[in-house]
């Protein structure tokens, strides 16, 4: 890979990160947005590839688990209908909470996991949602924080280190999406956040009809 690739690459993730931290100044200020048809499994390749390039994320290993088992799954069952930029961000949060609780000193007894910091990001269509499921093995939530932490400014970090905003954010997007995002396991070792959204509307039989009659 050339290092001029690399560069754009790089230029186009901090294109991206200018606007999610502009998109955050503004967050109460409803506008317009455009919803795509987003193939999840590069949406998240491409979240990986900025964090590759963080140097949070030295030693940590990133890995997608793209058809929930079934290879004969196409693309088309792992995309969904949102907006491009707010799923994104949802991802990246999701990521770097995950990253953050893996560091050294956060996990369970002040140790790093056995098997080195791993997060997982796995794929799976369910009926006419797609189920992503973001897993670490970092020290996991106490019972006592995890009915608070989708609240707004909620924080287990310590000052100058988060604005407690990130999963609340990611739960408004979600929402705004028509999905919903859940805390679906903690504990020491392991915590799943589970986000579902809805899968993009297969064409009918009568669009499918008019297609072949436009290329005809």
């Amino acid at each position: 890979e050339s290092q001029s690739r690399k560069l754009t690459q790089i230029r186009g993730h901090i294109a991206r990160i200018t606007k999610i931290v502009r998109d955050l100044a503004d967050i109460s200020r409803p506008r317009p947005e455009q919803v795509i048809d987003i193939r999840v499994t590069e949406l998240v390749e491409n979240v990986f590839g900025l964090l590759r390039h963080d140097a949070r994320c030295r030693g940590v290993r990133f890995t997608l688990h793209p058809n929930g088992g079934d290879d004969a799954l196409s693309e088309d069952a792992l995309t969904v209908s949102a907006v491009y930029d707010r799923l994104y961000q949802v991802l990246l949060n999701l990521l770097l909470n995950a990253v953050d609780a893996m560091a050294p000193g956060a996990a369970v007894g002040g140790e790093k996991p056995a098997e080195g910091p791993e997060v997982t990001v796995a794929l799976k269509p369910v009926g006419e949602r797609l189920r992503i499921r973001v897993t670490d093995n970092g020290r996991g939530i106490s019972p006592e924080i995890r009915r608070r932490i989708f609240e707004p400014f909620f924080t287990t970090k310590q000052v100058g280190k988060g604005t407690g905003l990130g999963l609340y954010v990611s739960h408004q997007l979600v929402e705004k999406c028509g999905g919903t995002i859940t805390l679906e396991a903690s504990e020491p070792g392991r915590t799943t956040f589970l986000i579902e959204l809805p899968r993009r509307a297969a064409p009918s039989e009568a669009t499918m009809r008019n297609r072949s009659k436009v290329r005809s």
